[in-house]
């Protein structure tokens, strides 16, 4: 399928030739044909150096890109062993709703195409992150897919990811996202659809711990300069986000600097205080979508 990029000002997002030569250079280096991971709690190490050669790729100092787009959402709820749903598709519709307004500044929307029920209600507790899930997903995802379009899969529970609410894949992987039904009201959808377009947690999912002052902010982290340092990753449970949404107890990192999270990004670990992306997400959103989800309609 062509892509039709309409209003779109090329020259305000195009990569400089000689940082896009290493990028490909890289990624070729590492043998990186599929960048994607099969759950976002599972990273690898050319995903690493993809993402931070890619972000170091992308300029910072244009405008945000204006991509102009609509795509289809192809949703798929997995009926329980009495055929209910146990969710109401206006809550649905009510999340993309939600979804919309967080990816505006690009000007990226979604509409929901289709809605449908499966009805082994077996997938109802999807089993992953070992052989058995992987078939399991596959089987359900194969007999139930529509091309070119994002595929959402809503199910009561995910086996083997107790604490998990929702899983995706980086690009280059499917085009599925799976969330649970009773996270379809908070930021679970927006997450889930961050790492859909190739965002990383805020805080690095294990990558080497970013410094306060930044000064290996596009070495370690999520490899982006305007999320602030997150330690979250490292930390017991005791540590959240407070009523002011500030990170409790404080913390201070190896300069003895104190932690100021950002609690309020969508793609960190806080909660209810998440509520926005910043420029530079955006911007990895519109060049993934540009370069490894363009086939989306």
């Amino acid at each position: 399928m062509k892509l039709q990029i309409t209003n779109f000002n090329i020259s305000m997002y195009k990569i400089k030739n000689v940082i896009f030569i290493n990028l490909v250079i890289i990624i070729s280096l590492l043998g990186i044909n599929n960048v994607s991971a099969q759950f976002t709690n599972e990273l690898t190490p050319a995903y690493y150096a993809y993402a931070q050669a890619r972000n170091t790729a992308i300029p910072q100092n244009q405008l945000l890109p204006n991509l102009d787009k609509t795509l289809s959402l192809s949703i798929h709820i997995v009926l329980d062993s009495l055929g209910e749903p146990n969710i109401d598709t206006n809550d649905i519709y009510i999340a993309i709703d939600t979804l919309n307004s967080k990816f505006s500044p690009i000007n990226l929307s979604f509409r929901i195409c289709s809605i449908d029920s499966i009805e082994n209600y077996q997938w109802d507790t999807l089993v992953v992150n070992d052989d058995d899930g992987l078939k399991e997903e596959q089987q359900m995802t194969t007999n139930n897919h529509i091309d070119s379009t994002i595929n959402v899969y809503f199910v009561t529970a995910f086996e083997g990811l107790p604490q998990a609410t929702g899983f995706t894949s980086y690009p280059g992987g499917a085009d599925n996202i799976f969330i649970l039904k009773d996270n379809v009201d908070d930021m679970t959808i927006p997450h889930e659809f961050g790492h859909f377009f190739g965002l990383l947690h805020t805080f690095g999912d294990g990558n080497a711990t970013e410094l306060v002052n930044e000064s290996n902010c596009e070495t370690s982290g999520d490899f982006l300069c305007d999320t602030e340092a997150d330690p979250s990753a490292d930390l017991p449970s005791a540590y959240t986000a407070n009523n002011q949404c500030e990170l409790s107890p404080m913390l201070k990192d190896s300069n003895d600097e104190f932690y100021m999270p950002p609690t309020d990004n969508i793609m960190s670990y806080y909660g209810d205080c998440r509520c926005k992306f910043t420029k530079q997400q955006y911007r990895v959103m519109a060049y993934e979508y540009l370069h490894n989800r363009y086939y989306l309609w």
